[in-house]
């Protein structure tokens, strides 16, 4: 893509409605986010095993096709063009989004290879940060 691209997501109707869009989503998919079955959004079954036909399946695949370009572009026209103060910290963030597999999968894997051992910490249900999202 060239520069001119991004710039139409510069405009400032553009940037007002991208706060909007990006607004109003985090009720719906608060509001959608228990019935949401998620293979739908990992593509991991074809739309059949998914219990819908083909005619529905294509377009709910298209609908999240299109919703996905929609946040991407509502993000991309937020995201500040010059430098400020936090661009230092945004350099960064790549090392975070790296390492953050080691730090999440670490305590389970640590935990885990305990459990095996028969550790008295982990059979009194030793708890980490990750706990909860183990079940």
């Amino acid at each position: 893509m060239k520069p001119e691209h991004f710039a139409l997501l510069r405009r400032r109707p553009v940037r007002i409605a991208s706060a909007v869009v990006l607004v109003a989503a985090v009720p719906f998919f608060h509001w959608q986010a228990p019935t949401f079955y998620l293979n739908w959004f990992y593509r991991s079954r074809s739309v059949q095993e998914m219990g819908a036909g083909v005619g529905w399946g294509m377009f709910l695949v298209a609908v999240l096709f299109v919703g996905t370009l929609v946040l991407c572009a509502a993000f991309l026209s937020l995201v500040p063009g010059t430098r400020r103060w936090f661009t230092v910290l945004g350099a960064g963030t790549i090392c975070g989004y790296v390492l953050h597999g080691f730090l999440i999968r670490g305590p389970s894997t640590w935990t885990s290879s305990r459990t095996t051992r028969g550790s008295p910490r982990t059979r009194a249900g030793w708890w980490s940060p990750w706990s909860p999202w183990r079940r």
